[in-house]
């Protein structure tokens, strides 16, 4: 047999074993929203949202993961490293990345996720836990994914109208409570009025218009802001506009931004 029958044999061999080659199950991107409170249960919930729609995964995980995640949405250190902290410690030491991280299933009520690293032109993937997967995720800035398997299980809500819908200050990317006499003797308020930022959520509306945890927000389209009550009040009113002006108080002075909600699709 020629050169030239062996090389059409083994491309033809080529091309039907890569035909039968299973293709990589679509995966749904979604970003981290927030973490809240299980009303029914005291757990805590982390919503994993699809960034085109108003849909998100609800994962159930433990007080000290939701406490790991929440210090690293407000970019907090603890005085000793934290599993994702030690994980990422250790990736780096070998010279490994976090390609992305997928939660693949959904069984008996409990959640599966896969850590996907490489290095070089070595490839692993990692059986892991939801929270310690987002966390890390979270911490080395890689993407994450819902598995269509998951996605056809039913496992999305609406959030704008499940009982675990975000409140409506999460949406826009921020945490607040009302001042307390106590915290506007603290930030020299006296006489002011406003509610106190807690959180501000990576890569979310408030933090792209330059908010920051510590503000305190006393104005909001002109409109004054006294309370929890009122923000979610004018939120809900200011909701379909194409940008929402607020004003905050910062070290003393007055800061305003313009907040936009994020797009469909983007």
């Amino acid at each position: 047999m020629g050169w030239r029958k062996i090389l059409f044999v083994l491309l033809c061999g080529w091309s039907l074993l890569s035909g039968c080659r299973p293709s990589e199950p679509e995966l749904l991107p979604v970003k981290l929203e927030g973490v809240m409170m299980d009303p029914q249960t005291g757990s805590p919930v982390l919503f994993l949202v699809d960034s085109s729609s108003e849909r998100g995964v609800p994962v159930w995980i433990g007080v000290n993961e939701a406490r790991a995640i929440s210090m690293e949405l407000q970019g907090l250190s603890s005085p000793r490293p934290l599993t994702h902290d030690l994980l990422k410690r250790v990736l780096d030491l070998l010279d490994a990345r976090v390609e992305r991280v997928v939660i693949t299933d959904l069984r008996e009520n409990t959640y599966y996720a896969m850590l996907f690293l490489s290095s070089g032109t070595r490839q692993w993937q990692v059986d892991s836990r939801p929270s310690d997967a987002i966390a890390l995720a979270l911490k080395c800035r890689a993407p994450m994914y819902v598995s269509r398997e998951l996605q056809e299980k039913g496992v999305f809500v609406d959030l704008r109208s499940s009982p675990f819908a975000l409140p409506m200050e999460q949406r826009w990317g921020f945490s607040v409570q009302d001042l307390s006499p106590a915290l506007t003797e603290y930030f020299g308020l006296q006489g002011k009025k406003g509610v106190l930022l807690t959180e501000v959520i990576s890569d979310g509306p408030a933090e792209r218009a330059g908010l920051r945890k510590g503000d305190v927000l006393f104005l909001m389209e002109g409109e004054p802001v006294t309370s929890l009550e009122d923000l979610r009040s004018v939120l809900e009113e200011k909701e379909s506009e194409e940008s929402i002006r607020v004003e905050v108080y910062r070290s003393g002075k007055t800061v305003s931004a313009k907040l936009k909600p994020k797009r469909q699709g983007g």
